[in-house]
């Protein structure tokens, strides 16, 4: 495997193992609906989606699609947020709170129907997830999100 030209990113095998594209520069103007800058997983779903409802649609990016962040992930979905709920809730309140964690259904759902739809043969599957604690020190954190989460 190798890292991407220019980059001191750890080697990702979603880019050593995926035929390399390339994407002629856009030369003079371009009509189009909309633009998007970043052809990331974000950007390429809503181009695609853009596109789908009969917008016309240009996506650029500086490089190769889907080479940076979204070249480096884990590649794994979930339907949790990173973030504390007690803190969420603090700030948003629990009704945003709540629609934060809708929204992150909804966009696992989106992503689910966008596999079946485009037949992606790309091994999607829900499976059980779990949150724990590898030190004492961190069980009270796990308490206190598990209470929030039954509110």
């Amino acid at each position: 495997m190798t890292n991407p030209a220019g980059s001191d990113e750890s080697l990702s095998l979603w880019i050593d193992t995926t035929a390399s594209t390339h994407y002629p520069p856009l030369r003079g103007d371009v009509e189009a609906d909309l633009a998007i800058i970043g052809a990331g997983i974000t950007g390429i779903t809503a181009a695609y989606l853009l596109s789908k409802a009969g917008k016309s649609v240009v996506l650029v990016d500086k490089g190769r699609m889907a080479m940076s962040e979204t070249g480096h992930t884990t590649a794994h979905i979930v339907e949790s947020t990173d973030a504390d709920y007690s803190e969420m809730v603090r700030i948003h309140g629990e009704e945003g709170a709540r629609t934060d964690t809708a929204a992150i259904r909804s966009a696992v759902d989106l992503i689910r129907s966008l596999v079946a739809e485009l037949s992606i043969d790309c091994g999607f599957k829900a499976v059980d997830g779990f949150l724990y604690a590898e030190e004492e020190k961190d069980r009270e954190y796990l308490q206190r999100q598990h209470q929030d989460l039954l509110r």
